[in-house]
């Protein structure tokens, strides 16, 4: 996060949000800020995913393949704690 701070402020990212006047500093600064963390995350996840998966003669195995099957088989193809777990949140999150 420092790195890509500095990077968008020496890029003159938060006086170009503050050009316009409609924002402060601070609150250009937080949206600065913002932005980077929203980046920052999802290349991490991309990451993990990449790396969490391998192909073993053209067929992949891993945490890409897992994902990208339906929620409604993670239980029954894979008979484990955290798929179970991991459903679990994401039902409770659907339905609030």
């Amino acid at each position: 996060v420092y790195f890509a701070e500095w990077f968008a402020s020496e890029a003159g990212v938060v006086k170009a949000f503050g050009a316009s006047g409609l924002l402060s500093p601070t609150a250009a600064l937080f949206f600065t800020l913002a932005i980077i963390t929203f980046v920052l995350v999802f290349a991490t996840l991309d990451l993990a995913v990449t790396l969490f998966t391998i192909k073993i003669k053209g067929q992949p195995y891993g945490l890409g393949p897992w994902l990208k099957q339906p929620r409604a088989e993670w239980i029954r193809r894979h008979n484990n704690f955290f798929a179970e777990c991991l459903a679990c949140v994401i039902r409770i999150l659907e339905d609030g």
